[in-house]
């Protein structure tokens, strides 16, 4: 098996959805979560995916308040 091949995994596969708004992605925050809580995803995982959307959150919160400051100026 070479480097780029993924080991089999469960037929199903978490999805997280849209992440284009900060509503999506809190909404996927709450999926990830849940998942973690019923082993639909290891808990090493489900933090990792926990820590990325956390940051991708905080950069939506920045260009919203970047985008709100350049307006009232």
């Amino acid at each position: 098996m070479s480097n780029s091949e993924q080991p089999a995994t469960k037929s199903t596969e978490f999805n997280l959805g849209p992440l284009g708004t900060l509503n999506q992605v809190v909404k996927a925050l709450g999926k990830a979560i849940r998942a973690m809580a019923d082993d639909t995803i290891s808990s090493e995982k489900g933090a990792r995916i926990c820590n990325g959307l956390g940051i991708l959150r905080q950069c939506l919160e920045t260009q919203k308040l970047e985008a709100s400051r350049c307006t009232s100026s």
